[in-house]
C-alpha cells in the first residue's frame, strides 16, 4: 500500500497503527511536498484546516448514518527548530448549515491534544516527521450540507517564524514563483488558479478571534484512515512538476498511476486546458493482506453521488456503503495483489476528449472476500473533468 507520500515505509508505519477494520483512504496517494505552511498565521497562533470535500467523496466513515467516523489521521509535521519543543492540537469540523464550503466553527469536536513536534533530525535544527495520530476513541463527525469536513491543525504562536515555529507539508496547485518546482496544476473545474474559492482550494485557515481565510488552489498531505476499504480517485498526468502522477509510476510510487491528491486527483485536465496536457484517471482500492488474491469489480456512474446504502442491509455481514446510482455501470475488475491492492486505469481516447469534458464520473469498487463469504465496499470518489 502506497497511499502516503512516496514511501512504502509511510504507509506500512501508519497501518499498523491501526485496528485491523480501519484503513486509509489514500487522499495523499503518489503526493510530493510542495512546500510548509502556516497557512495565513504567519508568528500567530491559530488554525490550518484541510478540507475533504462533499463533492469530492461519499461513503467513508463506516455505515453509520449521518456521521463520518475517522480512527487516524497521517499527515507531516516540520518545526524549524526542534531545540525548542512545541505542541499543537487537532479539531475536527462539520459543514456550517448556513455557509455552505465553510465549517461551522461553533461545532469543533477534539480529535487529539498535546501532539508533539518531530524529534531530532540528522543534521541541523530544522525537522520533518511522518506523523500518524490515532486517539484512544474514533470521533464521529455529523454530515451536513454537501458533507465537507475538516480536518484543522491548531498551531502555537511563535515570533521567530520563519526561524521557528511548528508548519505543516503542503501541495500547491499552482508555481507560486521560479523557486518551487513540485506542483500539481489541476484541470478546468478548479480554474483559474489565481482567483481564490471554495471550488479551487482544499485549504483554510483561521486567525481568532475572527479572521478566516482560503488558501490559493492548495491541499496539506493528508489522509484520513477510517472503518472501512481504501479507495481514492487518480488522476493521472504528465507534469515534470508532479513526477509522482505519471503513468508507469516512477520507482518508489505506485503500484497505481496518478495522484490521489486534491487537485489533479479530483479534478484532472482531460480537455488541455493546460497546454500539453490530456489526463487520463484510476481508481485504486485496498484492504491489506487478508484482501490478497480477491475478486475486485469497478463500478462507474455519471453525475453527482447517490443514497447512501449501508451494504450489510443488503447483504448481512458485509462492509461499506453504496453511494453510486441505480444507474451504475461495471468498468473492469482486477485481482488484489499480495498487499492486498487492486486499480483500474481508464484512458480516454483522444476523438473522445472534447465529449467527455464538463462531465462528473463517479467511481466505486467492491471486493468479494471468498475466506469471509461477505462483500467490501470501498469509498466513492468524483473527479469533474
Amino acid at each position: 500500500m502506497h497511499h502516503t507520500f512516496r514511501s512504502a515505509l509511510v504507509s506500512t508505519v501508519a497501518v499498523a497503527s491501526l485496528a485491523a477494520q480501519a484503513q486509509f483512504i489514500g487522499f495523499s496517494y503518489n503526493g510530493e511536498v510542495s512546500a510548509v505552511t502556516r497557512g495565513a498565521l504567519n508568528a500567530g497562533a491559530g488554525e490550518v484546516i484541510a478540507v475533504i470535500k462533499g463533492e469530492d467523496y461519499a461513503g467513508w466513515g463506516g455505515t453509520t448514518p449521518g456521521v463520518r467516523t475517522i480512527t487516524s489521521l497521517f499527515f507531516i509535521l516540520q518545526d524549524q527548530n526542534f531545540t525548542t519543543a512545541e505542541t499543537l492540537s487537532i479539531k475536527l469540523y462539520p459543514e456550517s448549515a448556513t455557509n455552505a464550503g465553510f465549517p461551522d466553527l461553533a461545532a469543533g469536536l477534539t480529535f487529539a491534544t498535546g501532539v508533539t513536534g518531530p524529534g531530532a533530525p540528522a543534521s541541523g535544527v530544522i525537522s520533518s516527521e511522518l506523523k500518524v495520530v490515532t486517539p484512544a476513541t474514533p470521533v464521529n463527525v455529523p454530515i451536513v450540507g454537501s458533507g465537507d469536513v475538516f480536518v484543522s491543525f491548531v498551531l502555537p504562536a511563535n515570533a521567530a517564524w520563519p526561524a521557528d515555529g511548528l508548519s505543516l507539508d503542503v501541495q500547491f496547485g499552482y508555481q507560486p514563483s521560479a523557486a518551487f518546482t513540485v506542483f500539481d496544476v489541476p484541470g478546468a473545474t478548479q480554474q483559474p488558479s489565481a482567483t481564490i474559492t471554495v471550488n479551487n482550494t482544499h485549504l483554510h485557515s483561521f486567525v481568532p478571534p475572527a479572521n478566516y481565510f482560503l488558501l490559493r488552489c492548495a491541499g496539506l498531505l493528508l489522509d484520513v484512515a477510517h472503518p472501512g476499504t481504501g479507495g481514492v480517485v487518480l488522476g493521472i498526468t504528465n507534469q515534470a512538476s508532479l513526477l509522482g502522477s505519471a503513468n508507469p509510476p516512477p520507482i518508489g510510487f505506485g503500484p497505481a498511476p496518478g495522484t490521489g491528491d486534491f487537485m489533479s486527483g479530483v479534478s484532472p485536465d482531460v480537455r488541455g486546458v493546460n497546454p500539453g496536457r490530456a489526463d487520463n484517471i484510476a481508481f485504486d482500492y485496498f484492504r491489506g493482506p487478508a484482501a490478497a488474491g480477491s475478486l475486485v469489480l469497478f463500478f462507474g456512474d455519471l453525475g453527482t453521488f447517490g443514497v447512501e446504502i449501508p451494504l450489510g442491509a443488503i447483504f448481512p455481514g458485509s462492509t461499506g456503503t453504496v453511494c453510486v446510482n441505480p444507474t451504475f455501470l461495471q468498468l473492469g475488475s482486477a485481482i488484489a495483489g499480495p498487499t492486498g491492492e487492486a486499480f483500474l486505469v481508464t484512458v480516454f481516447p483522444t476523438a473522445l476528449r472534447s465529449q467527455v469534458a464538463g462531465l462528473s464520473i463517479i467511481q466505486q469498487a467492491l471486493e468479494f472476500d471468498a475466506v469471509g463469504g461477505v462483500f467490501h465496499l470501498s469509498p466513492c470518489g468524483r473527479q469533474q473533468l
